[in-house]
This record gives structure tokens, sequence and C-alpha cells, in this order.
């Protein structure tokens, strides 16, 4: 029952798993060929909007700390890389396979970007309407840049985007987290059938209990990416292939990890030094982040 429950629970991940991604892609394709169209109409709202005669600047390094967050977020695959890597019977292509989706990726957000910049980054009208009209700066959230689109069902769509991809990626990152934190207890299959409600509690609320007190999605992303998603993105996979490495070496010999035919190109001719580099930038990125976060709070209490 045990092993047909984790089966039906692996289903339901890789339904919503094929939803997200349908509905991620959809969304941000949709985001850049509607920049791109302000920007080839440019000319048709010469009347209505403000442009800032100021030069968009190559890089604010201001917002450096911030970044982190929001990239983060935005490379966070490792919920769903087990069920993904798990079924494949042939693992000889998978390293060219990730190094693909992961440049694909880059690319993806590289020219949303671009076109953003492109089109809304000198405009001066502080917010899009919800109805038909002019083109505003870029918002926290992109998808409310898209708010006034005279296309309705694309711009409800846009700005309900944050909705359907949370409505997805909350369960699976629920369920993960449940299932992980199940595994730490070490429980048997009847304890965790027993037991799986309060778990599945004890995951939920906190995160729902956040969403009632605040409602700045911006703060949030940059603290939670910062923070949690940084130890998760980067320090604790750092120390576990550090120690994992350490203990192959120790039972199976110096030189057993040229043996896997998976081994990292990273791992030589300096097997920790990526590691090391790694730590390394994740503390410095901590360091920016908190100097940020400190500045930001300054500011206000200013004000």
């Amino acid at each position: 029952d045990a092993q047909e429950s984790r089966g039906l629970g692996d289903v339901y991940k890789r339904q919503l798993q094929f939803f997200t991604m349908f509905n991620r892609n959809l969304a941000l394709w949709t985001m850049i060929v509607i920049s791109c169209l302000y920007i080839t109409n440019n000319k048709s709202w010469s009347e209505t909007i403000h442009k800032s005669e100021t030069k968009i600047p190559l890089a604010n390094f201001t917002q450096l700390p911030s970044l982190f967050g929001v990239a983060i977020y935005a490379y966070m695959c490792h919920h769903s890389l087990p069920g993904i890597i798990a079924p494949m019977r042939d693992k000889a292509s998978l390293k060219r396979l990730l190094a693909f989706d992961l440049i694909a990726v880059f690319l993806t957000y590289a020219i949303l970007g671009c076109v953003a910049l492109i089109s809304f980054g000198d405009i001066t009208n502080p917010t899009c309407d919800n109805k038909r009209g002019p083109p505003c700066s870029i918002q926290k959230l992109f998808t409310f840049n898209f708010t006034s689109y005279k296309i309705r069902f694309l711009a409800d769509y846009l700005a309900l985007f944050p909705v359907f991809t949370l409505s997805t990626n909350f369960p699976l990152i629920a369920i993960t987290l449940r299932n992980n934190i199940m595994s730490l207890f070490k429980l048997s299959d009847r304890s965790r059938r027993e037991f799986s409600a309060f778990f599945s509690l004890a995951t939920w609320a906190p995160p729902i209990a956040i969403a009632a007190i605040t409602d700045d999605v911006h703060k949030l992303v940059d603290f939670t990416g910062a923070y949690a998603g940084l130890f998760i993105m980067f320090i604790f996979p750092a120390l576990i292939v550090y120690y994992g490495r350490r203990k192959t070496d120790i039972r199976f010999g110096f030189e057993s990890s040229k043996k896997n035919p998976q081994y990292s190109p990273f791992s030589y001719p300096f097997p920790s030094f990526w590691v090391f580099f790694i730590l390394g930038f994740s503390l410095l990125s901590l360091v920016l982040v908190i100097v940020k976060q400190i500045l930001d709070l300054t500011k206000q209490n200013k004000i």
C-alpha cells in the first residue's frame, strides 16, 4: 500500500510538473512577443506616454543583492530533478541534457530581460491600468506590465500567471518537503500513513500564515530566495559534494571517482576548487544581501 501510495504521488507530481512547464513557457514567450509588439508599435503610443530623457544604464550594481534572490528562484529545480532523472534508463547523455536545459533557460531569461528594457525601460508612467491603455514602467512583477494590453484575455492571463505558478509549484514543493521530513524521522510505512496528515499540515501552515501576513511579493522573494534559496541551491549541494567525495575516496580509493561515468567535469584537476569557490561566492552573496536589506530598512526609517 505504501509503495502504491508513493507511486500515485509520483504520478501526481509528474502531471503538475508538465502543467507547470507548459504554463510557464507559454507565459514567458507571450510576454516576449507582446514586448516585441510594444517595440514595433511604439509610434502609436508616442502621444500618450512619457519617456525619460536619461539613458538606460547598462548595469545597476546597487540592485545586485536583489538579483540573487530572483535568480535563485528562476533556477530552482531541485525538487523536480529526482522525478526527472530517476525514470531515465540511459543516463549517458544526462550531463549534455541538463547543460542544454540550463542554457536554454538562461537564453530565455536574457531575451525577456532585453526586450523588457527596450520596450518599457524608459517609460515614466508609474503603473498600468486594468483596462486597455498605454504601457508603463517596469513593475516589480513584470506580468503587471501587461494589464493594459489591448487583448484582454492575454492581459488577464498574464496578470494571473503568478497565481497559476504558485498553485502548481506550492503543492510540488510541499509534497517534497513533507516526504523529506518523514524520511528524516525514519518512519515506518504504517507511521507514514498515520502521521501523513500531521506532517502535511506542518508543511502547509507556515507559508499560508506568511501569505496572510504580507502581500509584498518582491520583499518575500528577496528574503526567502536570498537566505533559504542560497543554502538550498549553493551551500548544501557544495557540502554534499565535498563530503560525498571524501567518503567515496576513503571507501573505494582516491581514484574511484574517475571510474564513475557521470563524474563531474569540474572535479579536475583540483577536485575541491569549485566547491570552495561556490561556498565563497555564497558567503559573498549572503553579505551583499544583508547589507542591501539593512540599507533599505535605514532608508525606510528615514522616510
